[in-house]
């Protein structure tokens, strides 16, 4: 559809950058209209920077209001302005666009990574930005699931970004992200029927560890219509070694709305055998327009960006891109949401080849021989790593201090602190991993060990789920902490620093036995026997008989327990508690509409880390931002919310050492 697209937006600063192109400019054809389809005209109606309450103050009492098809509004114009209940205000305006405009809602939420002046407003001066932008964010998904406005996630689509700097001024982004909200807002219109032609964003895929990506060349110019095999453009890359079959290599992720294609994703390439220095971008289409370039020749790039615009006829909708390696093409289908290119697994053993069971042999025979604790000297300090141990010493033993990790697998990260600390230190640092793993770190689960378990229920759930004696021992309230395998025997340190996740509270499911009461997480280790044990139907019968399925725990019982968990960690005043946080988004999930999404699973991150927040000011613990700290290196490699790359171990880790450094630890 064409015509005219008439938008009422608040003016706060980020609304004008994305929809003007600049702040002070006056020109619609520099921001939005840039991405939208020529046949569409973009007329823009300012109103004044007010929070939701206020704004929906003007419309009611302005009945001269211009008319308008979608109304834009921001959480940084809430921020400044804020309502009361800025959740039940977002609804009600929402409500009263449609049943008294018949327009459209969308909201720009914010980035944690924001800095602006810190406003504060009822009763919450005292707050940090970032606990304020989390908690409108999460207002605007619950608002979105009860009336269906559309979000466009500025959090999800900073951190889905590589770029070094991703934030401007205050409440502002770099022009590359604000390019990635016009491609978001584009598609979001053209779900709601205002945008004409289909558009879609192509990005910069993710080619692996590449030190430099630059756009070498476009063989297509802005309006050229591109049909199926088209290459649109090259892009040089340095050093890209992949696989050869690519067929096995790549996995294909197109992201869609409501059926409709927002834009296809090419997630990832594996790290190979051969080597490439240019991938070719082609069009999987018939009667696709290049609309918008957004990158020139020779201009450095970032895995993920988007670096052009396509618009596809209606009766030619777009199908999707190929990506070219050498002589190898791949398709980027876009008729599923997440396609994984290859023949699917044979449940058939496969058989070794020799190279390869000549490698897998020497894998093992490399762990027989290697010690269990690896010495490395340097001058004036000395090291000795372990499998759950790093211990530091520099000059004189004392003072002697402990960093005790307990929680999932991001706990792990600050081992990567010992490079970090060694020159500076002085004395003895024991890092320590307890190694329960994430089945025990429940926060209901760490209680129980406080309050007893019998020996003989612990004796036999640990035999039957093949769990460790010591998973029942209230080992983290001890003030100390014992390692076996260092050099000298059996070492003794206190617990100078505790360290939790948030994880385990997150994700974990437990289990409660129907006479004791007691909880049971039976963690990975049962899980990697669940075949066995599945073929012993005593053992299917004895747990199916005695235990019952609790589910994951409530952000409410989350709360009361660390009310009662962090008092009993600090009883010695000399133990300073350190908690991590989860990564709040899911990358590359482009929802813009929650009502038919289960609100309390796509909040629950969010819910935590706010309550974290909570918490922290209330009993004094400190929390490590993994939150922020991947957004700000970005997510576009990770796994999933809670398994990210190895490189952002140190960035985890360098956050933890400001801590530390601002208590005294080292």
């Amino acid at each position: 559809m064409g015509g005219t697209l008439r938008i009422a937006f608040v003016g706060s600063p980020d609304l004008r950058e994305l929809l003007v192109g600049e702040e002070n400019g006056a020109d619609p054809d520099r921001g939005l209209a840039a991405s939208l389809s020529t046949d569409t005209h973009v007329e823009l109606f300012q109103l004044p920077q007010q929070g939701w309450t206020n704004t929906l103050g003007s419309l009611r009492s302005n009945g001269a209001t211009d008319p308008f098809d979608v109304l834009l509004t921001s959480a940084t114009a809430e921020l400044a302005d804020p309502s009361r209940e800025s959740r039940e205000a977002l609804i009600q305006l929402t409500r009263t666009v449609r049943e008294q405009h018949q327009a459209s809602v969308v909201v720009l939420n914010a980035s944690t990574l924001l800095s602006g002046p810190d406003t504060g407003g009822l009763g919450r001066e005292s707050e940090p930005l970032d606990l304020r932008i989390r908690r409108l964010d999460l207002a605007i998904m619950e608002a979105s699931n009860a009336t269906g406005l559309g979000v466009l996630d500025a959090d999800r689509l900073v951190a889905e970004s590589r770029l070094p700097v991703k934030v401007a001024g205050a409440f502002g982004y770099v022009p590359q992200i604000n390019d990635v909200l016009r491609a978001a807002l584009s598609s979001i219109l053209g779900e709601l029927g205002y945008a004409g032609r289909p558009l879609m964003g192509v990005r910069v895929p993710f080619m692996g560890p590449v030190a430099d990506m630059s756009v070498e060349r476009w063989l297509k110019s802005e309006g050229d219509v591109v049909v199926d095999g088209d290459v649109l453009c090259e892009v040089r890359l340095n050093g890209l070694r992949v696989r050869r079959q690519l067929t096995n290599a790549v996995v294909l992720a197109s992201i869609k709305q409501r059926g409709s294609l927002v834009g296809p994703i090419i997630d990832r390439v594996q790290i190979g055998w051969r080597k490439f220095d240019q991938v070719r971008l082609l069009v999987a289409s018939d009667g696709a327009v290049l609309r918008k370039v957004l990158r020139s020749d020779g201009q450095r790039v970032q895995p993920g960006e988007v670096i052009a615009i396509l618009s596809g006829d209606s009766a030619t909708p777009i199908d999707g891109l190929e990506l070219e390696l050498g002589p190898f093409r791949v398709a980027v289908p876009t008729t599923d949401p997440v396609v994984e290119k290859g023949p699917a697994p044979s449940s058939r053993r496969r058989k070794l080849a020799p190279r390869e069971f000549a490698r897998r042999e020497l894998r093992r025979l490399y762990r027989n021989i290697t010690p269990k604790v690896v010495t490395e000297k340097g001058r004036g300090w000395v090291s000795f790593r372990g499998t759950h141990t790093v211990l530091l010493r520099r000059g004189a033993e004392a003072p002697i201090r402990g960093i005790y990790l307990r929680g999932a697998c991001d706990v792990p990260s600050l081992f990567t602190l010992a490079p970090m600390v060694i020159d500076q230190l002085e004395g003895s640092l024991c890092i320590h991993f307890s190694g329960h793993g994430v089945s025990g770190a429940r926060s209901d689960i760490l209680l129980q060990t406080y309050a007893g378990v019998p020996e003989a229920f612990a004796e036999e759930v640990s035999t039957k789920l093949g769990l460790p004696r010591s998973h029942f021992q209230p080992t983290l309230f001890e003030p100390s902490f014992t390692v076996e395998d260092l050099p000298g025997g059996r070492t003794t340190f206190p617990k100078t620093v505790v360290v939790l996740s948030v994880l385990p509270d997150l994700t974990r499911t437990a289990y409660r036995h129907r006479e004791a009461g007691y909880l049971v997480d039976p963690g990975i280790a049962w899980l990697n026997r669940v075949e066995a044990a599945l073929q012993d139907l005593s053992f299917v019968g004895w747990f199916t008989e005695h235990f019952e399925r609790v589910g994951r725990i409530s952000v409410e019982e989350f709360t009361q327990n660390y009310r009662r968990l962090i008092p009993l960690i600090q009883q010695d005043s000399q133990t300073s508690v350190l908690v991590l946080n989860s990564l709040e988004i899911a990358p590359f999930d482009n929802t813009y509409d929650y009502s038919d999404r289960n609100i309390e699973v796509a909040t629950r991150r969010r819910r935590f880390n706010i309550a974290l927040d909570e918490l922290s000011r209330e009993l004094g613990f400190h929390i490590v931002d993994v939150d922020k700290i991947l957004k700000t290196h970005g997510v576009d490699r990770q796994v999933d919310f809670s398994h990210f790359p190895v490189d952002r171990m140190r960035a985890v880790a360098e956050d933890a050492l400001r801590i530390l450094r601002e208590i005294n630890v080292v």
